[in-house]
């Protein structure tokens, strides 16, 4: 998304073999080049950069209490890591715009709830101390979205190390926030679509196959086009489209 590439156009057309998607395959795949040799997850990012041998990780702000060394278990060889440590809560591509990818936590009242009951609950979250109570469950990885939280948040022993516009960059980030399921003008078909490449990991595919040699960025988006197309085509007949 940063790079100006969506999976539907305005007119609704399949849109995942266009330049804007191949240089955002470019991009990505090329990371695997910085990456330290073979395959790599969250454990091995954290270790790396924890001592020393990578400067810079892929890691949601769940890593802020490791670089602090306040996790049992987790010690930073690198001395204070955390002031040296820098958060970009934003991405922005070449062909694109400014873009987040987080997840929002929200509170829904299911029909057929008790509903004065669940109304008050949720009044006491997010009226009263029990906001600053559920965020200091978790406050690394729990972000204020009321900006009036914010002070009292940053208060959090967690972040007693960090530089104040780290934290700054963390809550402005969600200013940017996006999802593709989320792209207004898109319908309920196309969001069940959206649904379905993210089930059944499409994206990730292409990347990995690009990352392996068995394709190119080119052939990876001509593939994800015929791919959605073809789920596209399916939900629309769902519909009675």
């Amino acid at each position: 998304m940063s790079n100006g590439a969506f999976p539907f156009d305005e007119e609704g057309n399949v849109t995942m073999d266009t330049p804007e998607m191949i240089e955002a395959l470019e991009f990505y795949t090329s990371l695997q080049d910085c990456a330290a040799p073979g395959a790599n997850y969250w454990k091995q990012a954290r270790e790396y950069y924890i001592t020393g041998q990578s400067s810079m990780l892929f890691y949601s702000t769940y890593v802020m209490d490791d670089l602090a060394g306040l996790q049992e278990g987790v010690e930073p060889t690198v001395a204070e890591l955390s002031a040296k440590t820098g958060f970009a809560s934003t991405m922005i591509g070449a062909s694109g715009d400014k873009a987040t990818y987080g997840q929002l936590v929200t509170m829904g009242i299911t029909t057929g709830a008790d509903t004065d009951a669940a109304v008050e609950w949720v009044k006491y979250i997010l009226e009263g101390d029990a906001y600053q109570k559920i965020l200091a469950m978790a406050p690394n990885g729990k972000l204020p979205q009321r900006t009036t939280a914010v002070e009292e948040w940053s208060k959090a022993e967690i972040f007693a190390t960090y530089a104040p516009e780290v934290l700054e960059t963390i809550v402005s980030g969600f200013e940017t926030a996006q999802r593709w399921a989320f792209v207004p003008g898109y319908d309920s078909v196309q969001r069940a679509v959206i649904g379905d490449m993210e089930g059944r990991f499409l994206d990730p595919t292409a990347i990995s196959n690009i990352i392996e040699g068995t394709m190119t960025p080119e052939t990876a988006a001509a593939w994800l086009q015929e791919q959605v197309e073809a789920l596209y085509a399916e939900r629309k007949a769902e519909a009675g489209e």
